[in-house]
């Protein structure tokens, strides 16, 4: 569990990345952020998202997983070519 800017090329990075085991396995990648808090908010997210997913829980937020039925018809409509002959 670490976040920090990586050296590349004998200069550090702009951006923070987040690195830490979960599950035995190892995971690191960038958190796009450029402020450490930021980042390590970023890296306590991405875990819990990954808990809730091991638990078979939803992992988006709800009102990203709720559509409504206009959401989902107009673009079948549309590809579908609702109409035309």
């Amino acid at each position: 569990m670490a976040v920090y800017k990586p050296k590349r090329k004998g200069e550090a990075s702009k951006f923070y990345v987040c690195e830490f085991v979960y599950q035995g396995k190892r995971f690191q990648e960038s958190t796009g952020a450029t402020s450490k808090t930021v980042a390590k908010e970023y890296e306590k997210q991405r875990k819990a998202e990954m808990e809730r997913a091991a638990a078979g829980l939803p992992t988006q937020q709800k009102a990203a997983r709720i559509r409504t039925v206009n959401d989902v018809v107009g673009p079948y409509l549309a590809a579908y070519n609702w109409g035309a002959a």
